[in-house]
């Protein structure tokens, strides 16, 4: 049989066994398409983002060491081999994981992906090692709380950066204790079994509002956490609730420039109870409107560089 029968022939067989591709359209070459040529959408738009972001802040991709959980179908596993990086992919349902080595199989970049069957709870640096770089796409909001907390632990020890999409709360109608600290969000019913998407095996999972998110991550030891704002994908504007950010395991420099600083306890970011903007001070060129606010509220007094704390000695 020719290698482009055979690979037909094994695309036939995933389809009957697994249902057809629903994650990313890819190019496969004598493979064909996985959904089908021209198409395009919000998924393949992320694959594009998540690819050129992960390039950026590695400098680059050649020989990069990543570790991509939940990783579906391997669409992003793919595309960042196709670039030179080393993908090992961790994903729990088989179906999954048939289409993503047929994928590897048929663009012939199977030795850079190794794709692990397991749950991604189980993954720590003692059983996987370390990498460059972790992905934490579309999963941490399907965890329960305690779960998300150690997984962000464990990603930090790690990697040298992580990139996580997620889903965050609107509203913070919930709270959990974990360790010291308690974090504010949201219980998600997943349905486990019977909504596809779902989580393996918990019946709800916890959302981190915005502010509990990013105290989570610096709570796990990530020196510092960006939002994604570049690559821009249009169709995300109407999507409420979700958020891509790039958390750094870096190393924590000490204020040499006044080492008094040290001292202050860290900032925790607030939980918002009024939508962004409104509890904000602005510059005063932004017209009289701000200007009559901040001075009503007293907001850009109490906010100017002028105003410091004396530390106790």
């Amino acid at each position: 049989m020719e290698p482009t029968e055979a690979l037909s022939e094994r695309r036939r067989r995933i389809i009957e066994d697994h249902g057809q591709w629903v994650g990313y359209n890819l190019d496969l070459g004598p493979g064909g398409y996985t959904i089908g040529r021209g198409q395009v959408g919000l998924a393949e738009r992320m694959l594009q983002q998540i690819t050129q972001i992960v390039a950026d802040h590695a400098g680059t991709l050649a020989g990069l060491r990543v570790l991509d959980l939940g990783s579906h179908e391997g669409g992003y596993s793919i595309a960042l081999a196709q670039q030179g990086a080393l993908v090992t992919s961790v994903e729990s349902r088989s179906a999954h994981i048939a289409k993503a080595r047929f994928a590897a199989d048929a663009l012939r970049i199977g030795d850079k992906i190794t794709v692990i069957q397991d749950d991604i709870r189980n993954v720590d640096v003692d059983r996987f090692g370390e990498f460059d770089v972790v992905l934490c796409l579309g999963v941490l909001y399907h965890l329960e709380a305690h779960d998300a907390a150690a997984l962000c632990q464990h990603m930090r020890a790690m990697c040298r950066f992580a990139v996580i999409r997620t889903a965050v709360a609107l509203r913070n109608a919930g709270r959990v204790r974990i360790g010291d600290h308690v974090y504010r969000g949201l219980v998600y019913d997943e349905n486990p079994g019977t909504q596809p998407g779902a989580s393996i095996d918990n019946p709800s999972s916890f959302f981190f509002t915005q502010a509990s998110l990013l105290n989570l991550l610096a709570d796990s030891g990530f020196t510092s956490v960006t939002q994604v704002v570049q690559p821009h994908i249009g169709e995300s504007e109407r999507m409420a609730g979700t958020t891509t950010v790039v958390a750094f395991s870096g190393e924590q420099l000490e204020p040499t420039f006044l080492p008094e600083i040290s001292r202050l306890p860290a900032a925790r970011v607030k939980e918002r109870r009024l939508p962004e903007g409104l509890t904000k001070v602005a510059h005063p060129q932004q017209g009289w409107v701000w200007r009559l606010r901040d001075r009503a509220t007293g907001e850009f007094a109490r906010m100017t560089f002028s105003k410091r704390k004396q530390l106790d000695h």
